[in-house]
């Protein structure tokens, strides 16, 4: 798809805090749909799941004054 169809639809698929921040960049501070990709993946990185790897499993400790039931749970919800 064009980049300038991309950039002209995006806003419109957009709903609640990602429209209240589109609406609220400076006018003419996006020049292209890739400037704009890129800010809205700095903002919402937060938000993006990352590909569990086995080295996170294996680097998860129980905290010092976490109960091991605790822990057990976290690491389950952790390896799901």
């Amino acid at each position: 798809m064009d980049s300038r169809l991309q950039a002209k639809f995006f806003p419109h698929s957009l709903e609640g805090e990602a429209h209240e921040w589109f609406y609220a960049l400076p006018e003419r501070s996006v020049t292209s749909f890739r400037d704009l990709s890129m800010l809205f993946l700095e903002q919402y990185k937060h938000n993006i799941k990352k590909e569990l790897m086995v080295l996170d499993i294996c680097a998860m400790r129980q905290g010092s004054d976490e109960k091991l039931d605790k822990f057990v749970v976290r690491f389950k919800r952790t390896w799901k």
